[in-house]
């Protein structure tokens, strides 16, 4: 009871703390939202502390031949930033700048400017979140003044916020000569910032046994919120409605074993076995692993629900070490999760689609598409200008449908030194969001669902682009026909996410 009673007292006052030091970041942050200088990194610094680094106007861009461009951008920019984001001088700064991509783009592909003065335009208020010792960063922005981003504000000022408006950024280090790609993930609402919010950004993984950069993006809500992923609560109910409470039943057994792989928070599966308590009263033996650091609410949630926990275990590991070391554990499991952890491994490639074929996707009329999005028509025109969360399918994979980035993608990939070029002065580029069957393989060879399976009765995949076919590719190939796929997408599930309940065949 006593321990009990100082755990919980430790955690209170941590979040105590913590609250003071998220103060005091909000603050940092605002000042620099606010302020006429172009942001370059955002450091946590071993303290918890926020610590940003910005340049003047003029250091950013030096001397270009596209000055007068530059001059109307810094203008404008200007402009949009001391009137604290009145809409009214918005439309001139999203203007001037897509005239600098389109110009800077097109000068490049003739070599009127170089590399680095093409990076400089798409990476243009984006930056770099660095915590101590992070192998991998983080790319960031800040909603109210990335321009691209700001492009869905023109056809419908009354957006919600949503990373997925800009589903790909790029950011250069000094030490690289080509950039990195970094795909949307999370956001946080800052206070008193007039609705602005960071949005991260975690580096595509280069190779197929990469997570990067979620250590910082862990850290980076440990200083600035106690919230995590918007969707816990849906997608509970999803998984809880679907599968997982079917599965606690099924189990003849009152103590249930489940590994929760790349656990996050883990509010996700501890919602879960608190529900499946209150509706069959059998208890849970959970084991959690992940990269990140544990988090004091894990401990504090195993003691509000003293009687739905047996045992909770937490391992710091990197997943695919964690799996490969599977069959050196006696330990096994009833139910394992792998929820949301291969949209970290998805990969990111130009695709070239003609006005046609998105007419065909999309079932739009003739009327609404004409051709590729311009600058002037982003300023006389904003009513045709197509920017959405419409997810559409292709060839290689899923992309948003977002014609009016494209010059921005095709930059993005340029500068990425990934190929981009179109046949068709017609075709659209988008960037396709892909899985592949050999991101489900470890490094000695073996399948991550056979060496999970081995020790597993049941696993719980919730994802968004791995499906059936890709799976019953891998399983063809690597032997595994004893494993069964059961697929559900939930309506109340997150939007574009579904579920897939992997078994062995005699069961």
């Amino acid at each position: 009871m006593w321990t009990m009673h100082y755990e919980c007292l430790r955690a209170k006052k941590t979040f105590q703390i913590m609250n003071i030091l998220q103060r005091h970041n909000h603050a940092v942050l605002r000042k620099h939202i606010f302020s006429l200088k172009i942001i370059t990194s955002l450091n946590v610094q071993p303290n918890g502390a926020i610590k940003v680094h910005d340049i003047e106007w003029q250091d950013y861009w030096g001397k270009s031949c596209l000055q007068s461009l530059l001059d109307k951008l810094f203008l404008s920019w200007k402009d949009w930033i001391l009137s604290r984001f009145d809409r009214r001088k918005l439309t001139g700064y999203i203007y001037d700048y897509f005239r600098l991509l389109e110009t800077g783009l097109a000068a490049y592909q003739t070599g009127g400017i170089d590399f680095c003065l093409l990076n400089k335009i798409v990476v243009f208020e984006t930056f770099l979140v660095n915590i101590p010792n992070a192998k991998n960063n983080v790319a960031s922005l800040f909603s109210t003044r990335n321009p691209n981003y700001l492009l869905h504000k023109i056809p419908n000022p009354i957006a919600h916020d949503d990373p997925k408006y800009l589903p790909i950024i790029c950011q250069r280090e000094q030490s690289q000569q080509m950039a990195q790609l970094y795909f949307h993930y999370r956001r946080i609402p800052l206070t008193h910032s007039r609705g602005t919010q960071l949005f991260l950004y975690p580096a595509v993984a280069l190779t197929k046994h990469e997570c990067s950069g979620f250590n910082v993006v862990d850290a980076l809500f440990r200083v600035l919120t106690r919230h995590s992923d918007p969707w816990i609560k849906l997608r509970c109910e999803s998984l809880v409605k679907w599968v997982f409470n079917d599965l606690v039943y099924s189990l003849d057994k009152s103590k249930i074993s489940l590994l929760d792989l790349g656990c996050g928070s883990a509010k996700i599966s501890m919602r879960l076995c608190a529900h499946a308590y209150h509706n069959t009263k059998k208890s849970f033996d959970m084991s959690l692993v992940d990269t990140i650091p544990s988090r004091f609410s894990i401990a504090r949630s195993f003691y509000r629900n003293y009687q739905t926990f047996d045992a909770i275990r937490y391992r710091r590991s990197d997943l695919f070490d964690w799996v490969s070391s599977m069959r050196d554990n006696p330990a096994t499991y009833d139910i394992t999760l792998l929820l949301r952890v291969f949209d970290t491994l998805c990969q990111y490639q130009p695709e070239s689609l003609s006005t046609e074929s998105i007419l065909s996707i999309m079932r739009l009329s003739d009327a609404t598409i004409l051709g590729t999005p311009t600058s002037q028509q982003i300023l006389d025109s904003p009513e045709k200008i197509i920017h959405s969360l419409h997810k559409i399918r292709t060839q290689s994979g899923s992309a948003y449908f977002q014609p009016a980035l494209q010059d921005f993608f095709k930059s993005v990939f340029i500068c990425c030194n990934i190929n981009s070029e179109t046949k068709k002065d017609k075709e659209i580029i988008l960037p396709v969001r892909s899985f592949s069957e050999n991101r489900l393989v470890l490094k000695d060879g073996t399948s991550i669902l056979g060496r999970i399976m081995e020790k597993s009765k049941y696993l719980i995949i919730e994802d968004s682009d791995i499906s059936l076919d890709i799976l019953h590719d891998h399983v063809k190939k690597r032997q595994l026909e004893h494993l069964t796929f059961a697929y559900k997408r939930p309506r109340q599930c997150s939007p574009n996410s579904h579920c897939i309940l992997v078994s062995h065949a005699n069961h």
